[in-house]
């Protein structure tokens, strides 16, 4: 694996999570509709790829929004 400076692993892993919240948007308004989009900007502050990637796990596994506004707090 090559070497990566701070600033390009910085931009690496931000450009992980704005890939991650743009699934997390398009899941949330497939599943959810426009009950679901209203959930996403509480999830635009999140910046850890961890929490954002169990979120696409959750959503997809969630039978009701309630389950994902829980995460939401």
């Amino acid at each position: 694996m090559p070497y990566l400076s701070s600033m390009e692993r910085s931009a690496k892993e931000e450009g992980i999570n704005e890939g991650l919240l743009k699934a997390i948007a398009k899941a949330l308004e497939c599943k959810f509709g426009a009950a679901g989009l209203k959930l996403l900007p509480r999830f635009r502050t999140w910046q850890d790829t961890a929490r954002l990637e169990a979120l696409v796990e959750a959503i997809t596994t969630a039978t009701e929004i309630k389950e994902i506004r829980k995460l939401a707090r």
